[in-house]
Protein backbone atom coordinates (compact mmCIF):
# COMPACT_ATOMS: atom_id res chain seq x y z
CA UNK A 1 0.00 0.00 0.00
CA UNK A 2 0.93 3.45 -0.92
CA UNK A 3 0.21 6.51 0.99
CA UNK A 4 0.74 10.35 0.19
CA UNK A 5 2.98 9.84 -3.17
CA UNK A 6 5.49 12.44 -3.55
CA UNK A 7 6.77 12.85 -6.67
CA UNK A 8 10.59 12.67 -7.21
CA UNK A 9 10.44 11.94 -11.24
CA UNK A 10 13.12 14.16 -13.18
CA UNK A 11 12.85 14.48 -16.99
CA UNK A 12 10.08 15.47 -19.43
CA UNK A 13 7.18 13.74 -17.14
CA UNK A 14 8.35 14.82 -13.94
CA UNK A 15 4.14 17.08 -13.66
CA UNK A 16 3.10 14.14 -12.59
CA UNK A 17 2.43 14.78 -8.96
CA UNK A 18 0.75 12.23 -6.51
CA UNK A 19 -2.17 10.64 -8.53
CA UNK A 20 -3.82 9.15 -5.87
CA UNK A 21 -6.35 9.58 -3.82
CA UNK A 22 -8.95 7.86 -0.99
CA UNK A 23 -12.39 7.20 -0.66
CA UNK A 24 -14.44 5.12 1.39
CA UNK A 25 -16.24 3.14 -1.49
CA UNK A 26 -15.51 1.31 -5.11
CA UNK A 27 -15.87 2.67 -8.31
CA UNK A 28 -16.21 0.31 -11.13
CA UNK A 29 -14.42 1.51 -14.60
CA UNK A 30 -15.47 -0.59 -17.38
CA UNK A 31 -12.63 -0.76 -20.04
CA UNK A 32 -14.82 0.96 -23.00
CA UNK A 33 -15.67 -2.09 -25.17
CA UNK A 34 -17.12 -0.42 -28.60
CA UNK A 35 -19.83 -2.78 -30.35
CA UNK A 36 -18.97 -3.52 -33.63
CA UNK A 37 -22.02 -3.22 -36.03
CA UNK A 38 -22.80 -6.47 -38.07
CA UNK A 39 -23.47 -3.65 -41.03
CA UNK A 40 -20.31 -2.29 -42.01
CA UNK A 41 -18.35 -3.96 -39.08
CA UNK A 42 -18.94 -0.17 -37.69
CA UNK A 43 -19.45 0.83 -34.24
CA UNK A 44 -21.88 3.67 -33.53
CA UNK A 45 -22.28 6.31 -30.14
CA UNK A 46 -25.63 4.40 -29.04
CA UNK A 47 -23.99 1.48 -28.40
CA UNK A 48 -21.54 2.44 -25.56
CA UNK A 49 -21.54 1.35 -22.26
CA UNK A 50 -22.80 4.18 -19.35
CA UNK A 51 -20.45 5.19 -16.89
CA UNK A 52 -20.66 5.37 -13.17
CA UNK A 53 -21.79 8.54 -11.97
CA UNK A 54 -18.91 9.20 -9.83
CA UNK A 55 -16.62 8.61 -12.66
CA UNK A 56 -18.53 10.39 -14.95
CA UNK A 57 -18.42 13.75 -12.85
CA UNK A 58 -14.53 13.84 -12.87
CA UNK A 59 -13.21 17.28 -13.97
CA UNK A 60 -11.16 17.12 -17.06
CA UNK A 61 -9.78 20.63 -17.64
CA UNK A 62 -10.95 23.99 -17.47
CA UNK A 63 -15.30 22.81 -18.62
CA UNK A 64 -17.05 20.38 -17.02
CA UNK A 65 -18.17 16.91 -18.42
CA UNK A 66 -21.91 18.50 -18.45
CA UNK A 67 -21.15 21.06 -21.50
CA UNK A 68 -19.34 19.00 -23.48
CA UNK A 69 -20.57 16.19 -25.68
CA UNK A 70 -18.59 13.97 -27.82
CA UNK A 71 -20.74 15.37 -31.46
CA UNK A 72 -19.69 18.98 -30.39
CA UNK A 73 -19.38 20.68 -33.27
CA UNK A 74 -15.25 21.45 -32.60
CA UNK A 75 -14.52 18.26 -31.71
CA UNK A 76 -15.52 17.51 -35.74
CA UNK A 77 -13.54 19.88 -36.84
CA UNK A 78 -10.01 19.16 -34.34
CA UNK A 79 -10.87 15.20 -36.17
CA UNK A 80 -11.37 16.86 -39.78
CA UNK A 81 -7.84 18.75 -39.38
CA UNK A 82 -6.08 16.02 -37.66
CA UNK A 83 -7.07 13.41 -40.53
CA UNK A 84 -3.89 13.37 -42.57
CA UNK A 85 -4.50 12.70 -46.74
CA UNK A 86 -3.01 9.28 -48.30
CA UNK A 87 -2.58 8.87 -51.51
CA UNK A 88 -3.72 5.49 -51.67
CA UNK A 89 -7.09 6.32 -49.26
CA UNK A 90 -9.33 5.11 -52.36
CA UNK A 91 -7.42 2.40 -53.39
CA UNK A 92 -10.08 -0.90 -53.45
CA UNK A 93 -6.95 -3.62 -54.18
CA UNK A 94 -7.52 -7.02 -52.70
CA UNK A 95 -4.96 -8.55 -50.55
CA UNK A 96 -4.89 -12.29 -50.27
CA UNK A 97 -4.69 -13.01 -46.71
CA UNK A 98 -4.34 -16.82 -46.77
CA UNK A 99 -0.55 -16.41 -46.81
CA UNK A 100 -0.35 -14.85 -43.46
CA UNK A 101 0.44 -17.25 -40.46
CA UNK A 102 -0.07 -14.61 -38.05
CA UNK A 103 -4.19 -13.77 -38.52
CA UNK A 104 -4.90 -17.41 -38.92
CA UNK A 105 -2.94 -18.67 -36.47
CA UNK A 106 -5.10 -18.65 -33.20
CA UNK A 107 -1.75 -19.69 -31.10
CA UNK A 108 -0.35 -16.44 -32.42
CA UNK A 109 -2.43 -13.66 -31.19
CA UNK A 110 -4.26 -14.64 -27.47
CA UNK A 111 -8.04 -13.88 -27.26
CA UNK A 112 -9.19 -10.94 -24.62
CA UNK A 113 -11.37 -11.31 -21.76
CA UNK A 114 -14.73 -9.80 -22.08
CA UNK A 115 -14.36 -8.57 -18.09
CA UNK A 116 -15.07 -5.27 -16.58
CA UNK A 117 -12.07 -4.13 -14.50
CA UNK A 118 -12.90 -2.97 -10.92
CA UNK A 119 -10.61 -0.57 -9.19
CA UNK A 120 -11.03 -0.63 -5.65
CA UNK A 121 -11.39 2.12 -3.56
CA UNK A 122 -10.00 0.62 -0.76
CA UNK A 123 -6.69 0.61 -2.75
CA UNK A 124 -4.71 3.63 -1.90
CA UNK A 125 -3.85 3.24 -5.85
CA UNK A 126 -6.69 4.57 -7.81
CA UNK A 127 -6.01 6.75 -10.42
CA UNK A 128 -6.44 10.67 -9.43
CA UNK A 129 -8.28 11.66 -13.14
CA UNK A 130 -8.55 15.26 -10.94
CA UNK A 131 -4.58 15.77 -10.89
CA UNK A 132 -3.82 13.80 -14.13
CA UNK A 133 -6.16 15.63 -16.52
CA UNK A 134 -5.19 18.88 -15.30
CA UNK A 135 -1.77 18.64 -16.67
CA UNK A 136 -0.12 22.34 -17.24
CA UNK A 137 0.91 21.26 -21.21
CA UNK A 138 -1.22 21.00 -23.92
CA UNK A 139 -4.48 19.67 -23.70
CA UNK A 140 -7.56 18.90 -25.28
CA UNK A 141 -10.49 20.45 -24.18
CA UNK A 142 -13.28 18.77 -25.73
CA UNK A 143 -14.03 14.99 -23.89
CA UNK A 144 -13.66 12.58 -26.29
CA UNK A 145 -16.06 9.93 -25.16
CA UNK A 146 -17.94 11.07 -21.76
CA UNK A 147 -15.50 8.45 -20.06
CA UNK A 148 -13.35 10.40 -17.97
CA UNK A 149 -10.51 7.04 -18.31
CA UNK A 150 -10.69 7.10 -21.91
CA UNK A 151 -10.32 10.76 -21.77
CA UNK A 152 -7.46 10.38 -19.62
CA UNK A 153 -5.63 7.71 -21.74
CA UNK A 154 -6.27 9.34 -25.49
CA UNK A 155 -5.39 13.11 -23.70
CA UNK A 156 -1.74 11.45 -22.75
CA UNK A 157 -1.26 9.50 -25.42
CA UNK A 158 -1.38 12.42 -27.78
CA UNK A 159 0.11 14.96 -25.80
CA UNK A 160 2.73 12.86 -24.38
CA UNK A 161 3.41 9.46 -25.52
CA UNK A 162 3.41 10.26 -29.60
CA UNK A 163 6.29 12.54 -28.66
CA UNK A 164 7.93 9.83 -27.01
CA UNK A 165 8.07 7.48 -29.26
CA UNK A 166 10.17 9.25 -31.70
CA UNK A 167 13.91 10.45 -30.98
CA UNK A 168 13.66 13.77 -32.80
CA UNK A 169 10.30 15.78 -33.12
CA UNK A 170 9.01 15.79 -36.45
CA UNK A 171 5.74 17.05 -38.31
CA UNK A 172 5.45 13.79 -39.80
CA UNK A 173 4.98 11.76 -36.54
CA UNK A 174 3.00 8.55 -37.39
CA UNK A 175 1.76 8.55 -34.22
CA UNK A 176 0.13 11.70 -34.09
CA UNK A 177 -0.68 12.10 -37.90
CA UNK A 178 -2.11 8.45 -38.35
CA UNK A 179 -2.56 6.51 -35.10
CA UNK A 180 -4.30 9.23 -33.22
CA UNK A 181 -6.88 10.32 -35.71
CA UNK A 182 -8.08 6.97 -36.42
CA UNK A 183 -8.49 5.79 -32.71
CA UNK A 184 -10.26 9.04 -32.19
CA UNK A 185 -13.03 8.50 -34.82
CA UNK A 186 -13.76 5.20 -31.98
CA UNK A 187 -13.68 7.46 -29.57
CA UNK A 188 -15.65 10.09 -30.58
CA UNK A 189 -18.56 7.75 -31.91
CA UNK A 190 -18.94 10.91 -34.59
CA UNK A 191 -18.78 8.09 -37.71
CA UNK A 192 -19.40 4.31 -37.93
CA UNK A 193 -15.79 2.90 -38.14
CA UNK A 194 -14.48 -0.11 -38.97
CA UNK A 195 -13.59 -2.88 -36.27
CA UNK A 196 -9.80 -2.71 -37.20
CA UNK A 197 -9.66 0.83 -36.11
CA UNK A 198 -11.36 -0.84 -32.45
CA UNK A 199 -8.53 -2.40 -32.30
CA UNK A 200 -6.18 0.26 -32.75
CA UNK A 201 -8.27 2.41 -30.56
CA UNK A 202 -7.88 -0.44 -27.84
CA UNK A 203 -3.86 -0.38 -28.47
CA UNK A 204 -3.21 3.04 -28.10
CA UNK A 205 -5.17 3.57 -24.49
CA UNK A 206 -2.90 0.49 -23.76
CA UNK A 207 0.05 2.36 -24.33
CA UNK A 208 -0.75 5.28 -22.65
CA UNK A 209 -1.74 3.36 -19.18
CA UNK A 210 1.09 1.38 -19.34
CA UNK A 211 3.37 4.44 -19.76
CA UNK A 212 1.53 6.22 -16.97
CA UNK A 213 2.10 2.93 -14.76
CA UNK A 214 5.62 3.12 -15.12
CA UNK A 215 5.84 7.13 -14.47
CA UNK A 216 4.59 6.13 -11.18
CA UNK A 217 5.00 2.13 -10.68
CA UNK A 218 2.67 2.10 -7.51
CA UNK A 219 0.00 3.03 -9.88
CA UNK A 220 -0.19 -1.02 -10.58
CA UNK A 221 -4.50 -0.16 -11.81
CA UNK A 222 -3.03 1.56 -14.60
CA UNK A 223 -0.54 -1.77 -15.44
CA UNK A 224 -4.57 -3.74 -15.05
CA UNK A 225 -5.74 -1.20 -17.40
CA UNK A 226 -3.42 -1.37 -20.06
CA UNK A 227 -3.22 -5.14 -19.88
CA UNK A 228 -6.95 -5.40 -20.40
CA UNK A 229 -6.85 -2.82 -23.24
CA UNK A 230 -4.16 -4.60 -24.68
CA UNK A 231 -5.84 -8.04 -24.81
CA UNK A 232 -8.50 -6.27 -26.06
CA UNK A 233 -6.82 -4.90 -29.06
CA UNK A 234 -5.32 -8.13 -30.13
CA UNK A 235 -8.91 -9.60 -29.88
CA UNK A 236 -10.70 -7.21 -31.99
CA UNK A 237 -7.80 -7.15 -34.30
CA UNK A 238 -7.95 -11.02 -34.64
CA UNK A 239 -12.39 -10.34 -35.22
CA UNK A 240 -11.73 -7.48 -37.78
CA UNK A 241 -10.61 -10.22 -40.32
CA UNK A 242 -13.93 -12.31 -41.74
CA UNK A 243 -12.73 -12.57 -45.29
CA UNK A 244 -10.27 -13.64 -46.91
CA UNK A 245 -9.07 -10.33 -48.74
CA UNK A 246 -8.81 -6.90 -47.49
CA UNK A 247 -8.56 -3.78 -49.45
CA UNK A 248 -5.72 -1.40 -49.37
CA UNK A 249 -7.13 1.00 -46.88
CA UNK A 250 -7.61 -2.26 -44.54
CA UNK A 251 -4.24 -3.22 -44.97
CA UNK A 252 -3.02 0.25 -44.06
CA UNK A 253 -5.04 0.46 -40.80
CA UNK A 254 -4.12 -3.89 -40.07
CA UNK A 255 -0.53 -3.14 -40.14
CA UNK A 256 -0.85 -0.02 -37.96
CA UNK A 257 -2.97 -1.75 -35.25
CA UNK A 258 -0.25 -4.87 -35.21
CA UNK A 259 2.84 -2.19 -34.82
CA UNK A 260 1.08 -0.59 -32.64
CA UNK A 261 1.04 -3.60 -30.21
CA UNK A 262 5.00 -3.69 -30.39
CA UNK A 263 4.93 -0.43 -29.00
CA UNK A 264 2.72 -1.56 -26.27
CA UNK A 265 5.74 -3.98 -25.56
CA UNK A 266 8.38 -1.37 -25.60
CA UNK A 267 5.82 0.69 -23.17
CA UNK A 268 4.91 -2.37 -20.37
CA UNK A 269 8.60 -3.79 -20.85
CA UNK A 270 8.37 -6.68 -22.46
CA UNK A 271 5.01 -7.94 -21.15
CA UNK A 272 3.48 -8.53 -24.32
CA UNK A 273 5.56 -10.37 -26.49
CA UNK A 274 6.98 -8.00 -28.98
CA UNK A 275 8.53 -10.90 -31.07
CA UNK A 276 5.19 -12.22 -32.17
CA UNK A 277 3.97 -9.07 -33.24
CA UNK A 278 6.58 -8.35 -35.05
CA UNK A 279 6.90 -11.53 -37.09
CA UNK A 280 3.24 -10.87 -37.18
CA UNK A 281 3.36 -7.85 -39.16
CA UNK A 282 6.34 -8.84 -41.09
CA UNK A 283 4.52 -11.86 -42.69
CA UNK A 284 1.47 -9.63 -43.42
CA UNK A 285 3.31 -6.84 -44.96
CA UNK A 286 4.72 -9.59 -47.36
CA UNK A 287 1.23 -11.53 -47.88
CA UNK A 288 0.45 -8.33 -50.19
CA UNK A 289 3.40 -10.11 -52.75
CA UNK A 290 4.11 -6.24 -53.86
CA UNK A 291 0.63 -6.15 -55.33
CA UNK A 292 -0.03 -2.52 -53.68
CA UNK A 293 0.82 0.75 -54.42
CA UNK A 294 1.77 2.61 -51.67
CA UNK A 295 0.77 6.11 -50.77
CA UNK A 296 2.86 8.43 -48.05
CA UNK A 297 1.26 6.60 -44.86
CA UNK A 298 1.16 3.15 -45.48
CA UNK A 299 5.01 3.49 -47.15
CA UNK A 300 5.71 4.62 -44.03
CA UNK A 301 4.36 2.00 -42.23
CA UNK A 302 5.81 -0.72 -44.30
CA UNK A 303 9.18 0.78 -43.35
CA UNK A 304 8.81 1.15 -39.82
CA UNK A 305 7.90 -2.52 -39.88
CA UNK A 306 11.30 -3.31 -42.26
CA UNK A 307 13.12 -1.44 -39.32
CA UNK A 308 11.43 -3.26 -36.57
CA UNK A 309 12.24 -6.23 -37.92
CA UNK A 310 15.65 -5.73 -38.29
CA UNK A 311 15.77 -4.51 -34.73
CA UNK A 312 14.73 -8.19 -33.97
CA UNK A 313 16.73 -9.99 -36.28
CA UNK A 314 19.66 -7.89 -34.45
CA UNK A 315 19.09 -10.21 -31.02
CA UNK A 316 17.35 -13.27 -32.20
CA UNK A 317 17.81 -15.66 -29.97
CA UNK A 318 17.46 -18.26 -33.02
CA UNK A 319 19.83 -19.11 -35.46
CA UNK A 320 19.49 -20.37 -39.40
CA UNK A 321 22.40 -19.97 -41.24
CA UNK A 322 22.24 -20.76 -44.95
CA UNK A 323 25.01 -21.40 -47.13
CA UNK A 324 25.78 -17.95 -49.82
CA UNK A 325 24.34 -18.47 -53.14
CA UNK A 326 25.29 -15.48 -55.53
CA UNK A 327 28.78 -14.40 -54.97
CA UNK A 328 28.29 -12.24 -58.41
CA UNK A 329 26.02 -10.09 -56.03
CA UNK A 330 27.28 -7.04 -53.83
CA UNK A 331 26.91 -4.90 -51.44
CA UNK A 332 23.21 -3.23 -51.43
CA UNK A 333 22.11 -5.81 -54.08
CA UNK A 334 22.27 -9.17 -52.15
CA UNK A 335 20.17 -12.04 -52.75
CA UNK A 336 16.80 -11.89 -52.38
CA UNK A 337 15.98 -14.09 -49.65
CA UNK A 338 12.60 -13.32 -48.34
CA UNK A 339 13.94 -11.68 -45.23
CA UNK A 340 16.41 -9.39 -46.82
CA UNK A 341 15.07 -6.56 -49.03
CA UNK A 342 18.15 -4.18 -49.77
CA UNK A 343 18.38 -1.35 -49.50
CA UNK A 344 16.06 -0.58 -47.11
CA UNK A 345 13.89 2.80 -48.38
CA UNK A 346 14.21 4.85 -45.50
CA UNK A 347 11.76 7.15 -45.90
CA UNK A 348 10.82 7.98 -42.33
CA UNK A 349 14.42 6.57 -40.85
CA UNK A 350 15.81 9.65 -39.61
CA UNK A 351 13.19 11.10 -37.74
CA UNK A 352 11.82 7.99 -36.54
CA UNK A 353 14.34 6.39 -35.62
CA UNK A 354 17.27 8.54 -35.40
CA UNK A 355 19.19 6.80 -37.66
CA UNK A 356 20.30 6.83 -41.53
CA UNK A 357 19.07 4.20 -44.24
CA UNK A 358 22.72 3.98 -45.12
CA UNK A 359 23.72 2.55 -41.77
CA UNK A 360 20.23 0.59 -41.39
CA UNK A 361 20.77 -1.47 -44.75
CA UNK A 362 24.50 -2.02 -43.10
CA UNK A 363 23.24 -3.51 -40.20
CA UNK A 364 20.47 -5.68 -42.04
CA UNK A 365 23.43 -6.79 -44.15
CA UNK A 366 25.62 -7.41 -41.43
CA UNK A 367 23.08 -9.75 -40.15
CA UNK A 368 22.72 -11.69 -43.64
CA UNK A 369 26.56 -11.77 -44.02
CA UNK A 370 26.64 -13.27 -40.03
CA UNK A 371 24.49 -16.11 -40.73
CA UNK A 372 25.90 -17.10 -44.17
CA UNK A 373 29.66 -17.19 -42.17
CA UNK A 374 28.02 -19.37 -39.18
CA UNK A 375 27.14 -21.56 -41.90
CA UNK A 376 30.60 -22.42 -43.34
CA UNK A 377 31.80 -22.20 -39.92
CA UNK A 378 29.51 -25.20 -38.63
CA UNK A 379 29.93 -27.29 -41.32
CA UNK A 380 33.36 -26.21 -41.31
CA UNK A 381 33.74 -25.83 -45.25
CA UNK A 382 36.05 -22.65 -46.97
CA UNK A 383 34.20 -19.36 -47.24
CA UNK A 384 33.52 -18.34 -50.76
CA UNK A 385 35.54 -15.35 -51.92
CA UNK A 386 31.86 -13.99 -52.66
CA UNK A 387 31.21 -13.95 -48.99
CA UNK A 388 34.61 -12.17 -48.20
CA UNK A 389 34.37 -9.48 -50.96
CA UNK A 390 30.87 -8.71 -49.62
CA UNK A 391 32.44 -8.46 -46.12
CA UNK A 392 34.87 -6.27 -47.46
CA UNK A 393 32.46 -3.79 -49.07
CA UNK A 394 30.85 -3.74 -45.88
CA UNK A 395 33.61 -2.68 -43.55
CA UNK A 396 34.46 0.23 -46.35
CA UNK A 397 31.05 1.23 -46.13
CA UNK A 398 31.19 1.63 -42.60
CA UNK A 399 34.32 2.52 -41.90
CA UNK A 400 34.06 5.80 -44.96
CA UNK A 401 30.80 6.44 -43.41
CA UNK A 402 30.35 10.15 -42.43
CA UNK A 403 26.57 11.68 -42.36
CA UNK A 404 27.32 14.86 -44.76
CA UNK A 405 27.35 11.75 -47.05
CA UNK A 406 23.39 11.15 -46.96
CA UNK A 407 21.96 12.67 -50.38
CA UNK A 408 18.61 13.53 -48.61
CA UNK A 409 18.00 14.68 -44.66
CA UNK A 410 14.56 15.17 -43.21
CA UNK A 411 15.60 17.09 -40.38
CA UNK A 412 15.05 20.88 -40.33
CA UNK A 413 17.90 22.25 -40.32
CA UNK A 414 16.45 25.79 -38.95
CA UNK A 415 16.01 23.86 -35.23
CA UNK A 416 19.27 24.02 -33.91
CA UNK A 417 18.42 21.85 -30.52
CA UNK A 418 16.95 19.17 -33.12
CA UNK A 419 19.24 18.81 -35.43
CA UNK A 420 22.11 18.54 -32.69
CA UNK A 421 19.89 15.31 -31.12
CA UNK A 422 19.64 13.59 -34.54
CA UNK A 423 23.21 14.17 -35.57
CA UNK A 424 24.34 12.25 -32.20
CA UNK A 425 21.42 10.24 -32.81
CA UNK A 426 22.46 9.29 -36.01
CA UNK A 427 26.73 9.22 -35.34
CA UNK A 428 25.68 6.84 -32.23
CA UNK A 429 23.79 4.33 -34.82
CA UNK A 430 27.01 4.42 -36.68
CA UNK A 431 29.72 3.37 -34.16
CA UNK A 432 27.16 0.73 -32.79
CA UNK A 433 27.00 -0.64 -36.00
CA UNK A 434 30.76 -0.94 -36.45
CA UNK A 435 30.85 -2.67 -32.90
CA UNK A 436 28.38 -4.70 -33.90
CA UNK A 437 30.10 -5.75 -37.49
CA UNK A 438 32.95 -6.44 -35.99
CA UNK A 439 31.99 -8.56 -33.03
CA UNK A 440 29.44 -10.26 -35.31
CA UNK A 441 31.63 -10.83 -38.38
CA UNK A 442 35.14 -10.23 -37.29
CA UNK A 443 35.34 -11.88 -34.01
CA UNK A 444 37.41 -8.85 -32.61
CA UNK A 445 37.96 -8.60 -28.71
CA UNK A 446 35.95 -6.06 -26.62
CA UNK A 447 39.72 -4.32 -26.17
CA UNK A 448 39.90 -3.72 -29.47
CA UNK A 449 36.28 -1.76 -29.42
CA UNK A 450 37.21 0.35 -26.50
CA UNK A 451 37.02 3.45 -28.31
CA UNK A 452 34.41 2.98 -30.44
CA UNK A 453 32.36 1.79 -27.60
CA UNK A 454 33.37 4.99 -25.61
CA UNK A 455 32.42 7.28 -28.89
CA UNK A 456 28.69 5.80 -28.72
CA UNK A 457 28.21 6.53 -24.96
CA UNK A 458 30.04 10.21 -25.84
CA UNK A 459 27.25 10.99 -28.28
CA UNK A 460 24.33 9.16 -25.99
CA UNK A 461 25.18 11.16 -23.00
CA UNK A 462 25.50 14.45 -25.46
CA UNK A 463 21.64 13.80 -26.91
CA UNK A 464 21.06 13.91 -22.83
CA UNK A 465 23.12 16.87 -22.69
CA UNK A 466 21.18 19.16 -25.19
CA UNK A 467 17.67 18.69 -23.80
CA UNK A 468 19.02 19.84 -20.84
CA UNK A 469 20.02 23.08 -21.42
CA UNK A 470 17.35 23.63 -23.72
CA UNK A 471 15.33 26.39 -23.72
CA UNK A 472 12.39 24.27 -25.53
CA UNK A 473 10.37 22.44 -23.75
CA UNK A 474 9.93 20.35 -26.82
CA UNK A 475 13.27 19.24 -27.56
CA UNK A 476 13.12 17.04 -24.65
CA UNK A 477 10.16 15.08 -25.22
CA UNK A 478 11.49 12.09 -27.72
CA UNK A 479 13.40 9.72 -25.72
CA UNK A 480 16.55 8.43 -27.29
CA UNK A 481 16.76 5.43 -29.92
CA UNK A 482 18.37 2.49 -27.82
CA UNK A 483 20.34 0.01 -30.05
CA UNK A 484 23.67 1.70 -29.83
CA UNK A 485 23.80 2.19 -25.96
CA UNK A 486 22.59 -1.33 -25.65
CA UNK A 487 25.46 -2.56 -28.00
CA UNK A 488 27.81 -0.70 -26.53
CA UNK A 489 27.60 -1.00 -23.46
CA UNK A 490 26.91 -4.84 -23.29
CA UNK A 491 30.63 -4.85 -24.80
CA UNK A 492 32.15 -2.14 -22.38
CA UNK A 493 35.12 -2.87 -20.52
CA UNK A 494 35.02 -3.77 -17.04
CA UNK A 495 36.40 -0.49 -16.07
CA UNK A 496 34.15 1.35 -17.98
CA UNK A 497 30.98 0.64 -17.60
CA UNK A 498 30.63 3.40 -15.12
CA UNK A 499 29.65 5.89 -17.35
CA UNK A 500 27.40 3.25 -18.66
CA UNK A 501 25.34 2.48 -15.41
CA UNK A 502 25.42 6.71 -15.44
CA UNK A 503 23.40 6.61 -19.02
CA UNK A 504 20.78 3.95 -18.12
CA UNK A 505 20.21 5.49 -14.67
CA UNK A 506 19.45 8.87 -16.95
CA UNK A 507 17.32 7.87 -19.31
CA UNK A 508 14.99 6.28 -16.73
CA UNK A 509 13.42 9.61 -16.45
CA UNK A 510 11.07 8.73 -19.72
CA UNK A 511 9.57 6.16 -17.55
CA UNK A 512 9.51 3.71 -20.50
CA UNK A 513 9.39 0.19 -18.99
CA UNK A 514 11.71 -1.21 -22.12
CA UNK A 515 14.41 1.35 -20.93
CA UNK A 516 14.33 -0.55 -17.44
CA UNK A 517 14.32 -4.25 -19.07
CA UNK A 518 17.28 -3.29 -21.29
CA UNK A 519 19.17 -2.07 -18.08
CA UNK A 520 18.75 -5.06 -16.18
CA UNK A 521 19.96 -7.46 -19.12
CA UNK A 522 22.73 -5.37 -19.62
CA UNK A 523 24.03 -5.79 -16.11
CA UNK A 524 22.96 -9.98 -16.66
CA UNK A 525 25.18 -9.78 -19.55
CA UNK A 526 28.23 -7.87 -16.96
CA UNK A 527 27.43 -10.46 -14.59
CA UNK A 528 27.72 -13.29 -16.91
CA UNK A 529 30.90 -11.95 -18.38
CA UNK A 530 32.37 -11.25 -15.10
CA UNK A 531 32.15 -15.68 -14.81
CA UNK A 532 35.15 -17.48 -15.04
CA UNK A 533 32.56 -20.32 -17.09
CA UNK A 534 31.32 -17.89 -19.63
CA UNK A 535 34.69 -15.92 -20.27
CA UNK A 536 34.87 -11.83 -20.45
CA UNK A 537 35.13 -12.33 -24.62
CA UNK A 538 32.02 -13.70 -25.33
CA UNK A 539 29.72 -12.15 -27.41
CA UNK A 540 26.63 -10.52 -25.70
CA UNK A 541 24.52 -12.40 -28.05
CA UNK A 542 25.34 -15.82 -27.46
CA UNK A 543 25.35 -14.98 -23.53
CA UNK A 544 21.35 -13.92 -24.27
CA UNK A 545 20.96 -17.25 -26.17
CA UNK A 546 22.76 -19.45 -22.77
CA UNK A 547 20.17 -17.41 -20.50
CA UNK A 548 17.22 -17.25 -22.91
CA UNK A 549 16.66 -13.89 -22.30
CA UNK A 550 14.59 -12.20 -25.44
CA UNK A 551 14.98 -8.43 -25.85
CA UNK A 552 13.90 -5.58 -28.17
CA UNK A 553 15.76 -3.18 -28.78
CA UNK A 554 13.83 0.05 -28.53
Amino acid sequence: MVGDLKSTMRGPFCVFPNIVRKSDRCAFVPVLEPTVANQGNSVHDDQRPQMDKDIEEAELGPQSLDTLSPTNAGWDAILSASMPVDLESDDVVDIPMDECEYLDNPDSLSAAKGSTLMISSQSSHRPNFRHTATLPMDRISISLSNNPLVDLLMHHYIVNVSDLLLPVRHSRNPYRNIYAPAALEVASGLKPTSGVNVALYHSLLASSAFHLWHCNPGLLDFYQIGTEYNERAVHYLRSSISDTTVSATDYRSLLMTILSLVDNSIMSGGQTDSVVHVKGATQFRKSQDRRLSAGHNTQQLNEISAFFSLIESTTSLQSDPSPWLNEGHCFFHGELEPEYVAPLPGYCFEYQFGITPTIATAIQETCRLADHLTFYSNVKEPVPSGLLEACETLDQTLLSWTLEIETETYISSRDTELLSIFVHQANAWHRAALIYNSRRIHHRSREDLADEVAQVAQHMHAIEDVKVTSNADMASRGAPMTWPAFVASCDALSSKRDIWRHWWERVQCYHIANYSRQWEVVQKVWEARDLETIGKSADWIDILRDLNIQVFLL
